[in-house]
């Protein structure tokens, strides 16, 4: 998952990236999440799978981005899944 922070290009205000989630998906779907997906694995390459799955789904060049942290893993029950915010 990357929670990616810039300055809005009209406004010049700070702004997060949101996408919203398809309504025909199986899961989760209408929701509002971060850009991200499975895979990678925990601090080396929780960067690395962030970026990628940020290039994928929304477009967003790897080199554009400066990663400044990458927060502690989260268990998610109601998905099983254990998230790792990168970037």
């Amino acid at each position: 998952m990357l929670v990616l922070f810039a300055e809005d290009s009209l406004t010049g205000e700070p702004d997060v990236l949101l996408q919203l989630r398809s309504r025909d998906l199986s899961s989760h779907p209408g929701q509002v999440c971060f850009p991200g997906g499975a895979g990678g694995g925990w601090r080396r390459r929780a960067v690395a799978t962030a970026l990628r799955e940020a290039a994928e789904e929304v477009g967003i060049r790897s080199d554009d981005v400066q990663p400044v942290a990458v927060l502690p893993q989260v268990y998610v029950p109601p998905s099983d899944f254990v998230v790792n915010p990168g970037g």
